[in-house]
């Protein structure tokens, strides 16, 4: 399974990366309501993922909502490569992974903000503008309540990750003193 994951991933940039980015922009918001009405419905992932129908099939389904949903050819061929390749369940990592990759054509990052309670609009600017600073790009926040950190900010921006939670200085607190203990 994880094979199968980074071959799509290979797939998904080398597929994309030759893409402008308005390209890159419809192609992801039309995969996103493919993935949307895979969900939605049994019917259309049991045609796409079982073995009981046909290739043929399959690129039927998918050319009925080409020309009712009006997908560009670019989103047409791409499906037809994960049906191919029977990946149609990894389309949400491929939408992932495609959407890092207009993140990077855009200079942006995604960053996930955890903290105990809602934050304010003002505060969530500020973030921002501090973010898009340090990392040197445009920041695309997203927000998540997780009431275990009692107090303070996780923010978690690609492989960085920043804690300033009252649950991460009580960990970090807590290593120190069996550190001590241990000496």
């Amino acid at each position: 399974m994880k094979k199968d994951i980074r071959s799509i991933k290979r797939l998904t940039r080398k597929y994309f990366h030759s893409l402008n980015i308005k390209t890159l922009e419809k192609t992801l918001e039309e995969l996103n309501v493919f993935n949307d009405l895979i969900n939605s419905g049994k019917e259309l992932k049991s045609v796409l993922c079982s073995p009981l129908f046909d290739m043929k099939d399959k690129e039927t389904a998918v050319n009925v909502f080409k020309e009712r949903l009006g997908f560009s050819e670019v989103t047409e061929k791409f499906l037809k490569q994960l049906i191919f390749r029977s990946a149609v369940t990894l389309l949400p990592d491929v939408i992932n992974s495609l959407t890092n990759v207009y993140l990077e054509a855009k200079n942006m990052v995604r960053a996930v903000v955890l903290s105990p309670v809602n934050i304010e609009s003002a505060s969530k600017e500020r973030l921002k503008k501090s973010l898009s600073g340090i990392l040197e790009k445009e920041v695309d926040l997203n927000y998540s309540i997780d009431p275990t950190l009692i107090g303070g900010i996780v923010v978690k921006a690609g492989s960085m990750m920043f804690d300033s939670s009252l649950k991460g200085q009580l960990r970090l607190l807590r290593d120190e003193m069996l550190k001590e203990r241990m000496n």
